[in-house]
């Protein structure tokens, strides 16, 4: 072989080894970042679900990790099993690039939007949580199946939990909306302001598990990326504390 030959296949063998460091490297990143995007509620222990259905969450570590993290939220049957973040006024999309650990990461983390900030997770009239919804499943992708009655019936129940109160919130209506809708509210002037956002929402829902809104107290409101982006749509799930299930029946 001549040594033209071999200089070219040596230069050839060296920018194969490059490419083979370098997606190493982004697989290894890529793995990372997925990593720290789902996070164990209760790392270095046993997963445990206590006779409620609720993950056992280290409160302590967690917060000790970042004071921002307000909540946790389950749906059972789901990939959905993730700390809520609150974002913060300076920068209110901050948890959409960023992970538990305050890291940029493209998969975010879900959060409370800064509105509900005062009143907190379940003293909001509407309490609004945004997550992605990523393509290999993560986040909140599982919310856009909620426009299917068959798949929201069979996965109405919602587990929120704070570092002091549990509650189960139950899915009543599920909407797709343009990314421009002006719907949301976080803010209301009294019970009776509340009460007619809430039964225009109801009313405007494509997706329905009630006759009607008027057994509904409090909500929460899921908000995720719909799967036609090109439209800019979002797919919207609003849910009730279980108490006003039962007390509707």
């Amino acid at each position: 072989m001549s040594s033209t030959k071999k200089t070219s296949l040596k230069r050839t063998v060296v920018c194969m080894a490059i490419a083979l460091t370098v997606a190493i490297g982004l697989g290894a990143g890529f793995i990372n970042l997925q990593s720290n995007a789902t996070p164990n509620p209760a790392p270095g222990q046993q997963n445990t679900i206590d006779s409620d259905g609720f993950p056992e969450v280290d409160w302590e570590y967690w917060q000790d990790i970042n004071p921002d993290v307000v909540g946790w939220i389950t749906i059972p049957d789901t990939n959905i099993n993730y700390p809520i973040m609150q974002a913060f006024e300076s920068d209110p999309e901050y948890y959409l690039k960023h992970d538990i650990y305050k890291n940029w990461n493209p998969w975010g983390v879900p959060f409370l939007d800064v509105q509900c900030k005062d009143r907190g997770l379940f003293s909001s009239f509407n309490a609004v949580v945004y997550g992605h919804n990523m393509l290999d499943g993560s986040m909140f992708e599982h919310l856009v199946n909620y426009s299917d009655s068959n798949f929201a019936e069979a996965h109405r129940d919602i587990y929120l939990q704070t570092p002091t109160t549990k509650k189960i919130y139950r899915v009543y209506a599920a909407d797709v909306v343009r990314g421009t809708d002006p719907i949301k509210r976080c803010n209301f002037d009294d019970v009776a302001d509340y009460r007619s956002w809430r039964d225009l929402r109801f009313e405007d829902s494509q997706m329905k598990l009630s006759n009607d809104a008027s057994h509904v107290s409090r909500t929460i409101t899921l908000c995720t990326c719909s799967h036609n982006y090109w439209k800019n749509e979002r797919t919207i799930v609003y849910a009730s504390p279980i108490e006003d299930a039962r007390n509707s029946k």
